[in-house]
C-alpha cells in the first residue's frame, strides 16, 4: 500500500486539500496550504461579500459553465488598482532585468492560463464555502461525509 503523502493545495485548491486531509487523516503525512481561504466571512472581504449576495442558482442556471475569463475579472475587480494599474506600471522598473522578466510573464502566464468552472462545482463551492461557511460551522458535506 502506499504510505501517506504530502499535500500542497493553492488557493481553491489548498481548501479541497484541507477537505481531503480531514476526511482522510492518515493518507496524509503534511498539509500545505497557500493562500487558502478557511473563514469564508472575514471582515473586509469583498469575493466573500460578493458570493452571499449572488445567486448561484439563477447565475449556474443560466451561464452553465463559469468562463474562466469571468472569474479572473472578478479577482482583478478586488483590488483594481494593484491589479490592474501598479502592476504593469512596476512591471517598467525590471524590463532590463531579463530573469525577473521572465518571472513576471511566468507569473501572468500561471495567473490566466484557467479553465472554465463547471457550473455544478461553482454552485456547490459557493454554497458550501461562501454564503456557509461550512469549513468553520462544521458543516461541509462531501459524499455524503
Amino acid at each position: 500500500g502506499l504510505e501517506a503523502v504530502d499535500v500542497l493545495g493553492i488557493c481553491q485548491g489548498g481548501t479541497f486539500a484541507l477537505c481531503y486531509a480531514a476526511l482522510q487523516r492518515p493518507k496524509v503525512r503534511n498539509l500545505i496550504t497557500m493562500v487558502t481561504p478557511v473563514d469564508f466571512h472575514t471582515p473586509d472581504n469583498m469575493l466573500s461579500n460578493w458570493a452571499r449576495m449572488v445567486d448561484v442558482d439563477l447565475f449556474v442556471d443560466t451561464m452553465g459553465n463559469v468562463p474562466a475569463d469571468l472569474m479572473n475579472a472578478s479577482y482583478l475587480m478586488l483590488k483594481p488598482f494593484r491589479l490592474n494599474l501598479q502592476k504593469y506600471v512596476g512591471l517598467l522598473d525590471i524590463l532590463d532585468d531579463k530573469q525577473a522578466l521572465e518571472d513576471f510573464l511566468r507569473m501572468e502566464k500561471w495567473i490566466f492560463d484557467s479553465p472554465d468552472l463547471a457550473g455544478e462545482a461553482f454552485r456547490e463551492f459557493v454554497t458550501q464555502f461562501y454564503q456557509r461557511n461550512g469549513l468553520v460551522t462544521g458543516q461541509v458535506r462531501i459524499g455524503g461525509e
